[in-house]
């Protein structure tokens, strides 16, 4: 489904990835964890587009994305749910959510359709969508970056950092709905997280990251296992 092979990465002058291969299969979820600076986000926004390849390539769904629009990459189907989660803080729940539809040419009854499905998923977000964005709380604010991505019906997703600055009890929400979207919509899910216990729990296989390089990968139940992981990123 998503097949990242030997990619180079530049900020100007400095590397941020070196010769990362990474891949996903179908109706799988993969997790990527690393410390902070690792390069697990700028992975991610390399696959979006956000930043250029200098060497290597990119393919979803078979077909070749590197340095593609943004835009163009979403009307694909691959969605990214970014760290911080970036809603519209001044414009409503409502608008938020219609927002994350401008790649489609949905009608009016698809968009109602398509709100509705997002409604249930997250019913505090339909008692909250008269509201501004920006003053949901982390948690809720989390649950519409989701919602925004899900309204243009991808066919993977991806998620960066989806616990940061949340609470713990909000954290064991979170994960909890992305294994109700995985079951529900049977779509490709990758994990991009600090959090290594959790993604590590949700995911079918997980690739560790260090100083921009992929250095183990492997069965996530089996990588929960390892003497080196526990130490080095579940502080056994």
């Amino acid at each position: 489904m998503l097949r990242v092979e030997g990619i180079d990465v530049f900020y100007g002058k400095v590397q941020a990835l070196y010769h990362v291969d990474f891949e996903v299969h179908e109706g799988e979820t993969v997790s990527i964890i690393g410390s902070n600076g690792a390069g697990k986000s700028t992975l991610m926004k390399t696959i979006m587009g956000i930043n250029k390849t200098a060497k290597g390539s990119i393919e979803f769904k078979s077909q070749k994305i590197n340095n593609l629009p943004t835009n163009k990459i979403v009307k694909k189907g691959l969605i990214y749910i970014p760290e911080g989660r970036e809603i519209f803080p001044k414009m409503t729940v409502l608008d938020n959510l219609k927002m994350g539809a401008y790649s489609k040419r949905y009608s009016m009854a698809q968009m109602r359709g398509k709100l509705e499905e997002m409604f249930e998923i997250y019913p505090r977000l339909k008692e909250r969508q008269s509201q501004l964005a920006g003053s949901l709380s982390g948690g809720e604010q989390q649950m519409l970056a989701i919602a925004r991505g899900l309204m243009s019906t991808p066919e993977m997703i991806m998620f960066d950092e989806p616990s940061l600055g949340l609470a713990p009890v909000i954290v064991d929400e979170m994960f909890d709905t992305i294994q109700r979207i995985k079951q529900l919509l049977k779509i490709p899910i990758i994990i991009v997280e600090q959090n290594a216990y959790m993604a590590m729990k949700a995911s079918d296989r997980t690739y560790v990251m260090e100083v921009g390089h992929i250095v183990n990968s492997g069965k996530s139940e089996k990588l929960l296992d390892s003497p080196d992981i526990k130490k080095a990123y579940l502080g056994a």
